[in-house]
């Protein structure tokens, strides 16, 4: 018997503690019209996945990957313009930039928002405290030793799974908002990361080719109107 109550769910006053079965978050292979192959990956001697889509159905894959999920944290959401389309229970999300939260509590009324910098997660939040952690273009923002920091950050809060989304390789960037909410600041790309990397530490890669092109307005002050499309990918490392 503990302090809070008998050992059998009984708490003092007559309450009673229920407990919910938590749902487990659906397998990488699921992902539609993905066919997965396997090859010898450098993470602990073991076997990675690795696939390249022309899709650019990113919430569509993203949410394969998080779908109904318990408690999920967004880290970096930005002015939050994927969280009402995401597919968990309860969405928190954490950004460095104020104004940016108040767009999320205005437009996306049952996330939670939190105010603070990406590499405080760890002492914010207990280990596997949530279903899923997510970064969408978030890494790219970093410098290398506070994103793999991050990354490590992210694997201890998360239960199941990380999923990572970030341009291949560098994407130039200068201090331009392009949400309009003053958080320049916030926006300059600091590093690039390759397949390899993120394989290294033994995530699964979805290379989207071709994903970022002249439709996106960034793109085009990076690269100009005429370069070639460059892919982006999205990492997934299942912890269970």
């Amino acid at each position: 018997m503990g302090p809070a109550g008998d050992g059998a769910g009984r708490l003092p006053g007559g309450m009673r503690l229920i407990c919910r079965e938590r749902r487990r978050l659906p397998h990488r292979e699921t992902l539609p019209g993905i066919g997965w192959t396997r090859r010898a990956g450098p993470a602990e001697g073991g076997a990675n996945m690795i696939q390249r889509t022309a899709s650019k159905d990113f919430l569509g894959f993203l949410n394969g990957m998080i779908a109904g999920a318990d408690t999920l944290l967004d880290v970096g959401c930005g002015p939050g313009v994927l969280l009402g389309a995401m597919d968990a229970r309860k969405i928190v999300a954490l950004d460095v930039h104020r104004p940016y939260l108040a767009h999320v509590a205005a437009h996306s009324p049952l996330v939670i928002p939190i105010h603070a910098d990406a590499l405080e997660i760890g002492r914010l939040f207990v280990p596997r405290s949530f279903t899923a952690v997510t970064m969408v273009d978030v890494l790219e923002h970093l410098d290398k030793k506070d994103g793999y920091e991050l990354i490590r950050q992210a694997e201890s809060i998360a239960r199941e799974r990380v999923i990572l989304f970030t341009p291949r390789g560098f994407f130039p960037q200068a201090s331009i908002d392009h949400y309009g909410l003053n958080g320049e600041q916030h926006q300059t790309h600091r590093s690039g990361w390759e397949p390899e990397e993120l394989e290294a530490l033994g995530y699964d890669i979805l290379l989207m080719e071709g994903f970022h092109d002249r439709s996106n307005i960034a793109f085009v002050e990076a690269f100009g109107a005429e370069h070639p499309p460059i892919d982006a990918m999205m990492a997934i490392k299942s912890l269970i």
